[in-house]
């Protein structure tokens, strides 16, 4: 018996289901289109894991052209579909827009009240779900194609997660699975790896080279920066996409080639859409524990563990810098021998520091004391002395000998 169709819920956006328009404005990258145009169709996961703003939703809107023998179904997801059922609901009305009539059984059986007859343990009702899914793409998706999960780090049910590694255990040889987020998400990826069923795409590899930015400010928006000017906002920037976007709408808006020089030379205290970008996307959504380690840390200009607790006095500050770490919040590994040594975007720890000097003057001058005790480098010393605000009258004697040795104008 075929299956009938089922019209998607009408409380589902439809927007979520396609892929963004392009800008106008949009930079083809080569070098990863043709990145993904070999490994989607070779795994069965490809993961891209950055922070945000490092274009990887634009970069998937490529997909259509980039592998258009591959059939695209898409899902934005946000933070109302924390819950099974319409994340589910959504995966269905993504994939019928392929097949429109896949999936009916299982969305009648999501939709049937007891229907899922899997006991009361949720992760085995999302499993049996997640089991007549498989077998409707089976039946009614033969051919290969990708299915795009874009933003998934707004998903924190662990049902979902559970009902995803269902999915990737035993997924359909045709889909091949495309996974957006700002952090790696808890799935059993390892097992994945080992497999050789996964690619990944990381922060490294979304960094605009600066060839590509040189094609981005000049060719495409026509701004005729020199190369130095190219250069500092490349080391600026780090490759950051969104940065670089954020900069050059404020460079556009710049008449005198004068006026662009002087902007680039103080770009990070002067665009102020740099920064609100940085507070909405990424400080004001982390949890309140997290967005107070991010401010105390961003004094630091490299940083251990052991120097995030001496400075912050948290017991917990390894697992707090642990947690940065797998969510790519802007955190660079500077060495990786013995114990791990880290950094802060640098754009990004300015916009920190200039927070926490809004917020909390004292206890950013507490936070500079506790850093000058704990190091051991004699100009980090006196600069965090500096930086609290501590004149040579208020340091001990070894700290005033290393003041005059280093700063003798301050005698």
């Amino acid at each position: 018996m075929s299956e009938l169709t089922v019209e998607p819920p009408v409380w589902l956006t439809q927007t979520k289901l396609i892929p963004p328009r392009l800008r106008d404005d949009y930079l083809p990258r080569p070098r990863l289109l043709a990145l993904l145009a070999q490994v989607i169709p070779a795994h069965s996961l490809t993961l891209i894991s950055a922070p945000a703003g490092y274009g990887k939703t634009t970069l998937l809107a490529g997909l259509p052209s980039t592998c258009p023998e591959l059939p695209l179904a898409w899902l934005a997801l946000g933070e109302e579909d924390n819950d099974f059922s319409h994340f589910c609901l959504g995966i269905i009305a993504a994939l019928q827009r392929l097949a429109p009539a896949l999936g009916s059984q299982t969305q009648a059986l999501l939709l049937t009240p007891n229907g899922q007859n899997g006991g009361s343990n949720p992760v085995e009702q999302a499993r049996r779900v997640m089991g007549a899914l498989i077998n409707n793409i089976l039946a009614a998706l033969p051919e290969p194609f990708i299915l795009v999960l874009d933003d998934l780090h707004f998903i924190t049910e662990t049902v979902i997660y559970a009902a995803l590694d269902y999915l990737l255990e035993r997924l359909p040889p045709a889909l091949h699975l495309v996974i957006a987020s700002r952090y790696d998400p808890p799935l059993s990826l390892a097992r994945l790896k080992a497999r050789g069923q996964m690619a990944e795409l990381r922060l490294a590899d979304l960094r605009f080279t600066g060839e590509e930015a040189a094609a981005f400010l000049n060719d495409r928006l026509q701004l005729a920066l020199t190369p130095a000017e190219l250069d500092s906002l490349q080391a600026r920037t780090e490759g950051w996409a969104a940065g670089l976007r954020l900069l050059a709408g404020s460079l556009i808006r710049m008449n005198q080639p004068g006026d662009r020089a002087a902007f680039i030379d103080r770009l990070a205290r002067t665009d102020r859409y740099l920064f609100d970008f940085l507070a909405e996307e990424v400080l004001q959504r982390q949890e309140p524990v997290l967005r107070a380690f991010l401010l105390e840390t961003s004094i630091l200009a490299e940083f251990t563990p052991a120097l995030c607790w001496a400075v912050t006095r948290r017991e917990d500050a390894a697992a707090l810098l642990e947690k940065l770490y797998h969510r790519n919040l802007f955190l660079v590994v500077v060495d990786e021998l013995l114990t791990p040594v880290y950094r802060y975007h640098a754009l990004f720890a300015e916009f920190l520091q200039q927070q926490l000097s809004r917020e909390a003057p004292a206890r950013r001058a507490e936070l500079h004391r506790r850093a000058a005790q704990a190091l051991t480098n004699p100009r980090q010393i006196i600069s965090h002395y500096l930086a609290a605000g501590d004149r040579a009258d208020g340091l001990g004697r070894r700290q005033r000998f290393l003041l005059r040795l280093l700063r003798p104008e301050l005698h």
